[in-house]
C-alpha cells in the first residue's frame, strides 16, 4: 500500500526545485507563450486573405481541404477558414507543449540527480519503488498539465475574443475539452518512457531524446492536417484516448517492475 505522506514529501522536494529555477521556467514558458498567444494574434492581424494564404504552403492546402469539404457549415468563406484553423489546425501544436516541458523536467528527475550526486541518498531512504516513481512522475506530470491547460484557456479567450464577430463564440467545445483530457494522459506516457530510460543512460540530454517517440506522430499530424489527408476530429480523439489509457496503466506497471535502484547506483 501507498504511503502518500512519502509520495507528498519527495514530490514538494522536486516541484519547489522546478519553481525556484527561474531560467528553467522561462524556457518552459516559450513554447506555450508561442503557440497561445504569440502565433494566434498574428494569424488574425494579418487576416486570410488570399496573398497570406498562398504565401503559406500548408495553410493554403489546408483551406483546400476546409472548402471542399465545407467544414464551418453556414459560415462565409473567411469564416469557415478562421473556424478550421482555430478549431483543428492548432490542436497538434498544442498537443506539443505537454511533451516538450516534459522532455525537460522528467529528464531532470532521476538522471539530474545522478549528475548532481544527490541520487544515492534518496534511493536508500525507506520509499519503496512504486511511490519513488509516483511521486517523480507526478512532478513532471502536474507543471505539464497545468501550464499546457492554462495555454488552451489563454488561447480560448484569445480567439473568441477577437473572432467572435465572425465565427461567434466556439470555445470551450467537445473537441477541446476531449484535448484537455489527453494533455495529462499523453504528458503521462512521457514521463513513463523517460522513467524506464533514464536507469540506463548516464546524462539529461540523451534522455530527452525519448520523447522523440511521441514527437514524431504529433508532428505527423500537423502535416497530415497542413495536406489535407486527416482531420483531428471527435471520433479520432476518442480513439487516441482509450489507446493512452491503456498505455499509461501498462507502462507504469512496466516501469516499477523493470525499476532497479542497484543499477542506479552503479551508473552513478
Amino acid at each position: 500500500m501507498l504511503n502518500y505522506k512519502r509520495v507528498k514529501a519527495v514530490l514538494k522536494k522536486d516541484l519547489l526545485q522546478t519553481i525556484n529555477d527561474k531560467t528553467m521556467i522561462i524556457s518552459l514558458m516559450i513554447i506555450p507563450v508561442m503557440f497561445s498567444i504569440i502565433l494566434p494574434v498574428l494569424i488574425i492581424s494579418l487576416g486570410f486573405n488570399s496573398g497570406i494564404v498562398n504565401s503559406l504552403s500548408g495553410l493554403n492546402a489546408f483551406t483546400h481541404f476546409v472548402i471542399k469539404n465545407n467544414i464551418g457549415g453556414n459560415l462565409n468563406m473567411e469564416g469557415k477558414i478562421i473556424y478550421s484553423v482555430f478549431q483543428y489546425f492548432f490542436i497538434p501544436l498544442f498537443l506539443l507543449i505537454p511533451l516538450l516541458i516534459d522532455t525537460v523536467l522528467a529528464s531532470t528527475g532521476f538522471i539530474g540527480e545522478k549528475e548532481k550526486r544527490t541520487i544515492e541518498g534518496l534511493l536508500y531512504t525507506p520509499i519503496t519503488d512504486s511511490e519513488l516513481l509516483l511521486a517523480k512522475m507526478l512532478a513532471s506530470l502536474l507543471p505539464s498539465t497545468t501550464i499546457s491547460w492554462i495555454a488552451i484557456f489563454i488561447y480560448w479567450f484569445i480567439v473568441d475574443i477577437k473572432c467572435h464577430k465572425i465565427i461567434g463564440i466556439i470555445f470551450p467545445n467537445t473537441l477541446w475539452l476531449l484535448i484537455i483530457v489527453m494533455i495529462p494522459l499523453i504528458s503521462l506516457l512521457a514521463i513513463e518512457l523517460i522513467t524506464i530510460f533514464s536507469q540506463y543512460l548516464k546524462t539529461s540530454k540523451s534522455a530527452q531524446s525519448v520523447t522523440g517517440m511521441l514527437v514524431f506522430p504529433i508532428i505527423a499530424g500537423v502535416v497530415s492536417q497542413s495536406s489535407g489527408v486527416l482531420l483531428i476530429n471527435k471520433t479520432f480523439i476518442l480513439g487516441i484516448l482509450s489507446v493512452l489509457i491503456i498505455l499509461d496503466v501498462l507502462f507504469f506497471y512496466f516501469s516499477v517492475m523493470r525499476f532497479n535502484r542497484e543499477r542506479f547506483l552503479l551508473k552513478e
